[in-house]
């Protein structure tokens, strides 16, 4: 299982990034045309909004969470007993993925709902078709969910990381070079 998070992992990182450096050079090149041309790209805050920004942010988010990337700040975690710390581990677990599930539910809810009418914005000249991206956004939390599940179940089995400092929001030990020689 964790092959297959990781092959979502670096595709997810090609997509976020390329979309993000899609982004940039699609706002470049409006901003550019628009200044010396006055001919602005049609569509770029439609396509910005609906499609770059839904790639970057919610793939994204999966990849940081199977990177263990995202902040902590445990300045009362890191002083609480070896029991309450494993208390912690187990509510934030319980906690993130009863959240990480209902928003999942939600998105695809919603996709559900946009792909049957084939939602569209109105992009200046054309209609521009939204609806997948609904999809990516819905797949992108489904599959953060999954991975938190899946680290949490497996840390329930095996019994939690002894140390605190290198964990994820589910308890999952983090992979720093300092544990594997590197």
């Amino acid at each position: 299982m964790n092959r297959c998070f990781e092959i979502l992992s670096r595709l997810g990182v090609v997509l976020a990034g390329g979309a993000t450096v899609l982004m940039m050079v699609h706002v470049t090149l409006d901003s550019f045309l628009r200044s010396f041309a006055n001919a602005p790209t049609l569509g770029t805050i439609e396509i910005v909004s609906f499609y770059y920004m839904v790639a970057a942010i919610f793939v994204g988010i999966f990849v940081a969470t199977y990177e263990n990337q995202h902040l902590a700040v445990d300045v009362v975690y890191s002083i609480l007993s070896s029991k309450l710390q494993r208390i912690c581990r187990v509510a934030v677990g319980l906690v993130s993925i009863g959240y990480l599930s209902t928003f999942a539910y939600a998105l695809v809810r919603q996709a559900v709902k946009k792909t049957a009418v084939n939602e569209e914005v109105d992009a200046i000249v054309a209609n521009l078709t939204i609806w997948p991206a609904r999809w990516l956004a819905a797949l992108a939390i489904v599959a953060m969910a999954a991975l938190i599940l899946w680290r949490f179940m497996n840390d329930l089995r095996h019994g939690f990381p002894d140390d605190a400092d290198k964990t994820d929001i589910a308890g999952s030990a983090d992979n720093t070079p300092e544990e594997s020689g590197t």
